[in-house]
């Protein structure tokens, strides 16, 4: 019977020598595919060699690849590919940008680029701005003006920066009115005067002011400006009409010149 006991105690033995064997085994094989995985990634077969860019206008390939500190020859895997989206976005035209991987040796650049919605009036000349209020362009020239005029923004800092945001609610509420423009509002509007953001006077091609009061539902007031410019009203007089106050949606007004 003892004998039997010394057998069984042997046998557990041996199986735990070998479970703790065979968890060894285990180990070291992990520890090599690591390390084999590890050599391979940052091997020759993962440098970069190729870096496609696309989405850009007004910044240049050149300047993009500069601010991305990545360039060919480099481990892939060793690019900093969110400091990368952030450095370019730096540039003054670009929005966002977006960098990725493709494996095994191709680094993908996509910028969205900032586009100009309007020019703001300054005392020194013109700033082109985007549809959030960055600073694009400084320009002297009022001539040959591609975009919508904003002016009365007499809240502005005298020292504005190429690239900074322009923190002014006047100006704040003239792109926001652009913002809600279609096709057909933005062909007979030119100039936006925010001097007043609870009275905003709009210039029209027609000759004709439109009052829109502030800078929302822009939509509704301009198509109650269409209605009362096609009405009897005001098409038997339309050389006699001085603005159209829509700023009371319910009340609109109809200004003539003495």
């Amino acid at each position: 019977m003892q004998q039997n006991i010394d057998s069984i105690e042997k046998y557990r033995k041996r199986k735990k020598r070998a479970g703790s064997i065979r968890w060894i085994l285990y180990l070291l094989f992990f520890i090599l595919c690591l390390v084999g995985g590890f050599s391979f990634a940052i091997s020759p077969f993962f440098n970069i060699e190729n870096i496609e860019v696309s989405g850009y206008n007004k910044a240049t390939e050149a300047e993009i690849l500069a601010l991305s500190n990545i360039s060919v020859g480099q481990p892939i895997y060793k690019a900093n590919i969110k400091q990368a989206s952030v450095m370019i976005a730096t540039n003054i035209w670009i929005e966002s940008a977006k960098v990725e991987r493709k494996l095994p040796n191709t680094i993908i650049i996509t910028v969205k680029e900032r586009t100009a919605a309007a020019y703001v009036q300054i005392a020194t000349g013109l700033l082109q701005v985007d549809i959030n209020g960055y600073v694009l362009q400084k320009q002297n020239l009022v001539q040959g003006l591609h975009y919508m005029l904003i002016t009365g923004a007499d809240d502005l800092l005298s020292d504005i920066l190429t690239g900074s945001k322009l923190e002014s609610e006047k100006v704040a509420a003239g792109l926001w009115v652009i913002d809600q423009m279609d096709q057909a509002s933005a062909s007979v509007i030119s100039e936006i005067d925010v001097s007043n953001i609870h009275k905003i006077k709009v210039y029209t091609v027609y000759n004709i002011d439109l009052i829109l009061g502030d800078q929302y539902d822009f939509r509704n007031k301009f198509d109650i400006f269409s209605r009362i410019m096609n009405s009897d009203t005001v098409t038997s007089k339309l050389d006699k009409v001085q603005y159209i106050d829509v700023s009371v949606e319910e009340k609109a007004a109809i200004g003539y010149k003495e």
